[in-house]
């Protein structure tokens, strides 16, 4: 797993991954026409409230970053348009920048289904910390499949000593690359799809 060092330098490196999430988001099944106005400053100022939050926040980890992204950009519409697909994209490219791959989910619709449910269940309950709750556990079971040349996640969610620290300059260099992988991913495409379509 990489470090995250919560620092301004992580923080636009996380900015570059929603905004490009948003972008890639627009691309994807039927769009408005007023689709992706102006909300630059919205996302960017909710990043970083993430950074902010998590540089104080004890016990900080990867579950915890992966469920601020999923709840916030899928319930805060920070977007005119496509905050579920960016909410998922952006969850998919952080995996990607944190060092984990991305597991075939045993379900067609796991993902959309995964930012559907998150949407449903804050409009009936408001229940935020249940909901991340249950984000974290869905990650940690069902999300991701960790490369052995980095720690087992579930000892303490422990940092690899050796690993690179995120900068933003890793980010533009690898974001084409996650793109791609996306892109090739059939069950991640349909399930974006769904998600334009609903």
């Amino acid at each position: 797993m990489k470090k995250f060092p919560f620092n301004e330098d992580f923080a636009e490196a996380v900015g570059i991954l929603c905004m490009d999430a948003n972008d890639d988001a627009a691309k994807i099944g039927e769009t408005k026409e007023v689709y992706f106005q102006s909300p630059v400053g919205g996302a960017l100022s909710l990043v970083n409230f993430w950074i902010e939050k998590w540089r104080f926040q004890r016990g900080a980890n990867f579950t915890n970053l992966a469920a601020d992204i999923i709840f916030d950009l899928s319930t805060k519409n920070k977007f005119t348009d496509g905050n579920k697909r960016t909410a998922l994209l952006t969850l998919l490219y952080f995996l990607k920048m944190s060092g984990f791959w991305i597991k075939e989910p045993e379900s067609a619709d796991y993902w959309d289904k995964l930012i559907e449910d998150v949407v449903e269940e804050f409009n009936q309950t408001k229940d935020t910390e249940k909901i991340k709750e249950k984000l974290r556990s869905k990650i940690l079971d069902n999300l991701i499949v960790v490369d052995q040349k980095y720690e087992d996640i579930t000892d303490g969610m422990q940092t690899d000593p050796n690993s690179e620290v995120i900068t933003a300059e890793y980010v533009k260099n690898n974001m084409r690359l996650w793109q791609q992988e996306i892109k090739e991913n059939e069950a991640i495409m349909n399930s974006l799809k769904r998600l334009a379509s609903k």
